[in-house]
């Protein structure tokens, strides 16, 4: 009788383990689980796991804008994704002039991406963001520029020839 006993006694014991492993595995979605086999003196083998729990990404790095003409190609290195693959990237984009903010998300595979249609002379700001499963990062955001265009034409030349020189004056164009 008292086998019957230890036996019931372990099969709770083993029953609620096991409910208490389910348990634990339902709790830890999103989760790295690393697996470490030691072996004892006695060639016993003993297996430990640690769980580490994935993240939003890191911050992107040095995010460098050249711009030209109504738009600006905006660059940047990938950042460390923090356990859990990046998908994508949202970009920012700020007119501080105009005081309009708009986004734009690309895949992953890019690091760069030209914004069109912008307005020279307008001052702006680009933000760049990395995207995984659990989150965003925190933004990284450019220094200001200011897309600029040729200048315009000047205008009403006047030349004022003498005997040796001549006096050359104009208007001065909008931008």
């Amino acid at each position: 009788m008292n086998q019957k006993k230890i036996l019931l006694v372990l099969c709770l014991i083993l029953l609620l383990v096991g409910l208490m492993i389910v348990i634990f595995s339902i709790g830890f979605s999103h989760k790295t689980v690393n697996s470490h086999i030691v072996t004892s003196s006695q060639n016993r083998r003993l297996q430990f796991k640690s769980i580490s729990k994935s993240k939003r990404p890191f911050t992107v790095a040095s995010v460098t804008v050249n711009p030209s003409s109504q738009q600006a190609s905006i660059s940047w290195s990938t950042p460390n994704d923090n356990g859990s693959l990046i998908t994508g990237y949202k970009i920012t984009i700020t007119d501080q002039t105009a005081g309009t903010v708009s986004t734009v998300s690309i895949g992953a595979t890019s690091t760069s991406y030209t914004v069109t249609k912008l307005i020279n002379g307008d001052s702006y700001v680009f933000g760049v963001q990395a995207v995984n499963s659990i989150g965003v990062s925190q933004i990284t955001n450019s220094q200001p520029i200011i897309p600029a265009g040729a200048p315009f034409t000047v205008a009403s030349v006047t030349v004022n020839p003498s005997s040796q020189q001549a006096s050359i004056s104009w208007s001065t164009p909008n931008d």
